[in-house]
């Protein structure tokens, strides 16, 4: 009345339960624990666009992790695929608790948020690697900075 599954055993009731209830496999990911991103940014703003491709770099391999990038219009983001900031707003199946957040945006400053859990956690683009962790998700090592980027520059043309 047992049976032998990944090196323990497990009676057939309490499988046949499992399979039941639809619970998930050891191991498998809760989709609902990586949670969604939306970062919205300005595509002509080389600095956003920056700050977007270095969180997309860091959250693309957290598990269970959804990303949509917001522009305020079809100008191209190099890199990644970006919604329409008023297309969004029309769509229905856009999260409700997404609503009020992206009518806010305005030109100007780039803005993330994460739904993770049944919460919501929000900043400024600057602050991503913070939201990140607020949130619960390990982005592992933070993006460069600017500051790195310009030195590491200034460092290599000394040497040429």
């Amino acid at each position: 009345m047992t049976e032998r599954q990944g090196g323990s055993i497990l009676p057939r009731p309490v499988v046949l339960a499992l399979i039941l209830l639809g619970l998930p496999a050891a191991g498998a990911a809760d989709p609902a624990a990586g949670g969604r991103i939306f970062f919205y940014f300005d595509p002509s703003a080389g600095d956003q666009v920056d700050r977007a491709a270095a969180l997309h770099r860091l959250t693309r391999d957290l598990p269970g992790v959804e990303w949509t990038a917001v522009t305020p219009s079809r100008a191209p983001a190099p890199g990644m695929a970006a919604a329409i900031l008023a297309e969004l707003l029309s769509d229905p199946s856009t999260p409700r608790t997404v609503i009020p957040w992206l009518r806010a945006r305005a030109a100007g400053a780039d803005h993330l948020l994460i739904e993770r859990r049944g919460e919501t956690f929000d900043g400024l683009g600057t602050e991503a690697v913070e939201v990140l962790q607020a949130a619960g998700l390990d982005p592992g090592p933070g993006p460069s900075t600017d500051v790195d980027v310009t030195t590491w520059g200034k460092v290599k043309d000394l040497f040429q």
